[in-house]
Protein backbone atom coordinates (compact mmCIF):
# COMPACT_ATOMS: atom_id res chain seq x y z
CA UNK A 1 0.00 0.00 0.00
CA UNK A 2 1.40 3.40 -1.00
CA UNK A 3 0.88 6.26 1.42
CA UNK A 4 0.44 9.65 -0.24
CA UNK A 5 1.27 12.82 1.66
CA UNK A 6 -0.45 15.96 0.46
CA UNK A 7 1.91 18.70 -0.61
CA UNK A 8 1.06 22.41 -0.96
CA UNK A 9 0.51 23.86 -4.39
CA UNK A 10 3.71 24.77 -6.17
CA UNK A 11 4.59 28.35 -7.10
CA UNK A 12 4.07 27.43 -10.76
CA UNK A 13 0.50 26.30 -10.12
CA UNK A 14 -0.29 29.33 -7.92
CA UNK A 15 1.03 31.62 -10.69
CA UNK A 16 -1.72 30.33 -13.02
CA UNK A 17 -4.54 31.28 -10.64
CA UNK A 18 -6.34 34.58 -11.38
CA UNK A 19 -5.40 37.50 -9.12
CA UNK A 20 -8.92 37.73 -7.71
CA UNK A 21 -8.42 34.27 -6.18
CA UNK A 22 -5.25 35.29 -4.38
CA UNK A 23 -6.12 38.79 -3.17
CA UNK A 24 -6.53 39.11 0.56
CA UNK A 25 -4.15 36.26 1.36
CA UNK A 26 -3.49 37.62 4.82
CA UNK A 27 -7.11 36.97 5.79
CA UNK A 28 -6.89 33.34 4.66
CA UNK A 29 -4.90 32.59 7.79
CA UNK A 30 -7.00 34.68 10.19
CA UNK A 31 -8.76 32.68 12.90
CA UNK A 32 -11.94 34.73 13.10
CA UNK A 33 -15.69 34.33 12.71
CA UNK A 34 -17.05 34.49 9.17
CA UNK A 35 -20.34 36.35 9.02
CA UNK A 36 -23.07 35.81 6.44
CA UNK A 37 -26.31 37.58 7.24
CA UNK A 38 -27.59 36.04 10.45
CA UNK A 39 -25.17 33.11 10.47
CA UNK A 40 -21.69 33.07 11.98
CA UNK A 41 -19.16 30.24 11.57
CA UNK A 42 -15.55 30.11 12.72
CA UNK A 43 -12.78 30.03 10.12
CA UNK A 44 -10.14 27.65 11.50
CA UNK A 45 -7.10 27.83 9.21
CA UNK A 46 -4.86 26.14 11.78
CA UNK A 47 -6.56 22.87 10.82
CA UNK A 48 -5.23 23.10 7.24
CA UNK A 49 -1.87 24.87 7.60
CA UNK A 50 -0.08 22.29 5.46
CA UNK A 51 -2.30 23.32 2.55
CA UNK A 52 -0.70 26.78 2.70
CA UNK A 53 2.85 25.47 3.00
CA UNK A 54 3.10 25.84 6.79
CA UNK A 55 3.89 23.23 9.41
CA UNK A 56 0.94 22.29 11.62
CA UNK A 57 1.24 23.49 15.19
CA UNK A 58 0.31 21.69 18.38
CA UNK A 59 -0.42 24.85 20.38
CA UNK A 60 -3.76 25.67 18.77
CA UNK A 61 -5.69 28.53 20.34
CA UNK A 62 -9.06 27.21 21.57
CA UNK A 63 -12.22 28.62 20.06
CA UNK A 64 -14.12 31.21 22.04
CA UNK A 65 -15.90 29.09 24.70
CA UNK A 66 -18.86 31.49 24.72
CA UNK A 67 -19.52 30.93 20.98
CA UNK A 68 -22.97 29.49 20.32
CA UNK A 69 -24.17 28.49 16.86
CA UNK A 70 -27.37 30.42 16.10
CA UNK A 71 -29.78 30.32 13.20
CA UNK A 72 -32.50 32.80 12.31
CA UNK A 73 -35.55 30.59 12.74
CA UNK A 74 -38.19 32.35 14.80
CA UNK A 75 -36.09 35.50 15.14
CA UNK A 76 -37.46 37.75 12.41
CA UNK A 77 -37.32 40.84 14.66
CA UNK A 78 -33.65 40.40 15.61
CA UNK A 79 -31.16 43.12 14.72
CA UNK A 80 -28.37 40.82 13.53
CA UNK A 81 -25.76 43.60 13.33
CA UNK A 82 -26.31 44.27 17.01
CA UNK A 83 -26.62 40.58 17.92
CA UNK A 84 -23.29 39.69 16.25
CA UNK A 85 -21.49 42.89 17.26
CA UNK A 86 -18.63 40.98 18.99
CA UNK A 87 -18.09 38.72 15.96
CA UNK A 88 -18.11 41.72 13.63
CA UNK A 89 -15.48 43.43 15.79
CA UNK A 90 -13.26 40.32 15.59
CA UNK A 91 -13.66 40.21 11.81
CA UNK A 92 -12.78 43.89 11.47
CA UNK A 93 -9.55 43.28 13.41
CA UNK A 94 -8.82 40.02 11.55
CA UNK A 95 -5.20 40.95 10.79
CA UNK A 96 -4.49 40.68 14.52
CA UNK A 97 -5.59 37.02 14.52
CA UNK A 98 -3.41 35.57 11.76
CA UNK A 99 -2.20 32.04 12.52
CA UNK A 100 1.56 31.80 12.12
Amino acid sequence: MIQVIWEPYTAEIRAQVPEICTSGQDTWLSRVPLISWKRVEWHLPDRVLRQFGYCPSTDIMPMDPSFVRVDGRGKSDTDWALYHQASIALWESRRAYIVT
